[in-house]
């Protein structure tokens, strides 16, 4: 008989089970025990996916204070032409 892990769902209570084998991998790869059941996983999913807030918070200025050099329009950083220099090592 294979050992399992049991533990509840953190919303709706209902028992989880997860083989020993896959929990020690979940260990290596530095993952945890998920804390929802697999239909409470889809809900939260669904229920995070309505909110549509930005991850940064960004407080947008009117349009009119906005110049040629202001690519705050965007919200994305943009770096230009950025001078390059490839060095080249000769093996000696």
């Amino acid at each position: 008989m294979r050992e399992v892990i049991k533990y509840r769902c953190k919303d709706c209570e209902k028992e989880i089970t997860i083989p020993k084998q896959v929990y020690n991998l979940m260990l290596q790869k530095g993952e945890s025990l998920p804390e929802r059941c697999e239909a409470c996983r889809k809900k939260h999913e669904e229920i995070r996916k309505e909110i549509k807030c930005p991850y940064f918070q960004v407080k947008l200025e009117s349009e009119s204070n906005f110049t040629d050099f202001d690519y705050y329009k965007s919200a994305y950083t943009f770096h230009g032409d950025r001078p390059r220099q490839t060095d080249t090592v000769e093996p000696d």
